[in-house]
């Protein structure tokens, strides 16, 4: 909400910005931005974790397929526990 990002910066897969950012340079995948101009707070998951989640491709399956796949959206979701 109310985040301001500059035209051509990149915010890459997975990435979170907090409401209020203004993002000034490309953000890194699965991180966590926030602030004015907006910095990396820290990363959403490990670098195991990230390659299990970019060799899923889970964001191409079918709806029926993430329907049949409930186990893993319940193993990313507790990644970090």
């Amino acid at each position: 909400s109310n985040s301001v990002i500059l035209s051509g910066v990149k915010i890459r897969r997975g990435a979170v910005i907090g409401a209020g950012s203004v993002v000034t340079k490309d953000v890194l995948p699965y991180s966590i931005n926030a602030g004015n101009p907006s910095k990396m707070i820290r990363m959403r998951f490990n670098e195991e974790d990230i390659k299990f989640i970019e060799e899923s491709k889970w964001w191409e399956w079918s709806y029926e397929q993430i329907l049949e796949n409930e186990e893993f959206f319940s193993k990313i979701y507790n990644l970090n526990d």
